[in-house]
């Protein structure tokens, strides 16, 4: 195990090594994902999804919900697709976030998937 001297020596080395590729570097920051930062000359757009898949009841329902899952995932990640085939010369997805329900009622089973996709998009000029 390190003693404490050691990483706080570690720590100050790095803390001056990363402020002074700091003030030597004038570029804007890269774009990364997940982080709510739409790149310059990009603007935001979000896509609410929702599926409502019947449940067949002689199945595992854990595989179905996975299989469902999967399919909205795919839907989701073809967003940039479409937006670039209509009106976007660039996109990026930003983030995704959902829900998965079960839903019983009487007797009819579904499985309930709703996700927005927000996406970063540079639009056509």
């Amino acid at each position: 195990m390190p003693s404490r001297q050691k990483l706080i020596a570690v720590a100050i080395a790095l803390l001056a090594g990363a402020s002074s590729a700091g003030a030597q570097s004038n570029l804007a920051a890269p774009f990364v994902a997940g982080r709510g930062q739409v790149p310059a000359g990009y603007t935001s757009m979000s896509v609410n999804l929702g599926l409502n898949i019947p449940t067949d009841e002689k199945s595992d329902i854990d595989a179905q919900i996975e299989t469902a899952q999967v399919r909205a995932y795919k839907l989701a990640g073809r967003q940039c697709d479409l937006v670039k085939a209509t009106i976007a010369s660039d996109c990026r997805i930003m983030s995704v976030d959902g829900s998965v329900n079960t839903q019983r009622p009487m007797q009819a089973t579904s499985i309930s998937i709703n996700l927005r996709v927000s996406l970063a998009v540079k639009l056509k000029e």
